[in-house]
């Protein structure tokens, strides 16, 4: 019965995301680590529109987006995203997808 009393807990990450937006995106843009992003297009809360912001920040970076999943490509799209996963991390990576 107390939980919606107490979400407002929950939810330090934004609080954090604010606070420390400059410093994480500075070392997220300029690190030299390969990146890769297994991104539901249909994620109601980080869709499309994130998927093209962070593909025009991070050029570099491998993108796999899945049409028809939301927020947990892992369980929505198990065999895609282990697919996309296996291939960033082997030896001889796949080619960069499309956003």
């Amino acid at each position: 019965m107390e939980g919606l009393r107490n979400l407002h807990l929950l939810l330090g990450y934004i609080r954090e995301r604010q606070e420390h937006k400059d410093r994480w995106v500075t070392a997220f843009e300029e690190s030299s680590a390969p990146y890769a992003f297994i991104w539901g297009r249909r994620d109601p809360v980080s869709g499309d529109h994130i998927l093209q912001h962070l593909a025009a920040r991070l050029p570099k970076a491998a993108f796999t987006p899945l049409d028809d999943v939301g927020h947990y490509p892992q369980v929505e799209a198990p065999d895609e995203t282990a697919t996309a996963l296996t291939g960033f991390l082997s030896p001889d990576p796949a080619p960069r997808y499309g956003t």
